[in-house]
């Protein structure tokens, strides 16, 4: 089944992506089931392929063969920071219209919906088969949404000769590798976030890696695709001019993090500092708290920084973005658990972490350096001569097509 595939690496770190799932109360799933299963007897779904259709080819960019497709904030980020680069591409985009490249087409969740119900026979027979299998009766929203995103693809992806893409491991994005492999398409991962041992072995024809330590981290098993090692292109982001030499502490928790020991740090931290909280974009927890601390919204990682001197996080890359820009930066295991999937800790780049708020505060008002600025490159890459990696990447890429 095509949910199932498109799972498939989901499923091997449900333990850490099972915090995002998206799923639905019993009686809400059967009524949907039963909807699409409507839909497709009575064949309102014909009406719906012939108005989809349509849409979906307003939107196709005819004569491009190389497109690129964005599906989330951090492939944004990447794809922002390429174009920044130089290096621009067509791109479907499908979470937001604001985009800087020269030809973007938006594809709305609205119109992903619609075109779930033009292929509702395969979204019937989804949900069936996804009631057996435990993940994906928990992201029963993303198995609809996959019926209508294969739809888009089965039109967008005539005539395309090189897919690019920005995520290994999410089913959308694995869905399109899929469906593009089978077309005998051409598929690009460019690195979008720092990555850990449990990533998916690299398995598109061509892999932009960021540093030695994605290099380190991520198994080949397919000795024909290739690799290509640029750098940390989301740090080309940072503009030293937008540096106010902020003195505030910037708190960066994650999903995994205790909502209430987050808090409590904040309020303990506000009677010294300013406190901003930046919660993970898929953290839909409530973090508002009357006056006692700011919640960061709408802005970049780097507008928060800006007006930052010290960051708080526990398992989270805006380590890297802080050691960039010269910021403190302090690991709190005590948000959660002690985490360390990126490596900083194991590989030295952090030199400790913290196992209770008073040990943070003390050393928060000593300014305690808590890094190793030397194995910075590691993770990182060499961001030297950037226009002449630029300038052979885009090349690579030319040649796929051929």
């Amino acid at each position: 089944m095509l949910s199932t595939n498109a799972f498939r690496y989901y499923k091997k770190n449900y333990d850490l992506f099972g915090q995002f799932d998206r799923g639905l109360p019993t009686i809400y799933y059967n009524l949907m089931s039963f909807l699409f299963l409507f839909i497709y007897i009575t064949g309102i779904s014909r009406l719906f392929k012939l108005i989809i259709v349509r849409q979906i080819l307003s939107r196709k960019m005819e004569g491009e063969d190389i497109v690129s497709f964005v599906f989330s904030i951090n492939n944004h980020t990447i794809h922002n920071a390429l174009t920044k680069l130089g290096l621009t591409f067509p791109v479907y985009d499908f979470i937001s219209q604001d985009s800087p490249r020269k030809k973007s087409n938006y594809f709305s969740t609205r119109l992903i919906l619609f075109s779930s119900l033009a292929n509702a026979r395969s979204v019937y027979f989804e949900l069936k088969n996804a009631k057996k299998d435990e993940v994906l009766y928990h992201n029963a929203i993303r198995v609809v949404k996959l019926s209508g995103l294969a739809f888009i693809y089965d039109h967008l992806l005539n005539g395309v000769k090189v897919v690019i893409q920005y995520n290994d491991h999410a089913p959308y994005c694995v869905l399109l590798h899929d469906m593009a492999e089978y077309r005998k398409i051409k598929t690009v991962y460019i690195q979008h976030a720092p990555v850990s041992e449990r990533f998916p072995p690299l398995y598109h024809d061509l892999n932009i890696l960021f540093s030695q330590d994605s290099v380190d981290k991520y198994h080949v098993i397919n000795n024909s695709v290739k690799k290509f090692i640029l750098f940390d292109v989301r740090l080309v982001l940072w503009n030293p001019v937008d540096d106010v030499s902020g003195e505030s502490v910037l708190i960066c928790p994650n999903k995994l993090d205790d909502l209430s020991i987050v808090k409590m740090l904040a309020k303990e931290l506000n009677s010294i500092y300013k406190v901003i909280i930046r919660p993970h974009p898929a953290d839909d927890r409530d973090w508002e708290d009357g006056k006692t601390y700011e919640v960061s919204k709408g802005r970049t990682i780097w507008d928060d920084i800006a007006n930052a001197k010290y960051v708080l996080t526990n398992e989270s890359a805006i380590i890297l973005e802080a050691i960039h820009t010269d910021r403190l930066c302090y690991k709190c295991a005590f948000f959660s658990s002690s985490f360390d999937n990126y490596g900083f800790l194991r590989k030295g780049l952090l030199l400790w972490e913290y196992f209770t708020p008073a040990a943070v505060i003390k050393d928060i008002s000593k300014e305690e350096i808590t890094y190793n600025k030397h194995m910075f490159a590691y993770f990182v890459g060499e961001v030297n001569d950037k226009e002449k990696k630029i300038k052979l990447l885009k090349n690579e890429i030319l040649h796929l097509r051929d």
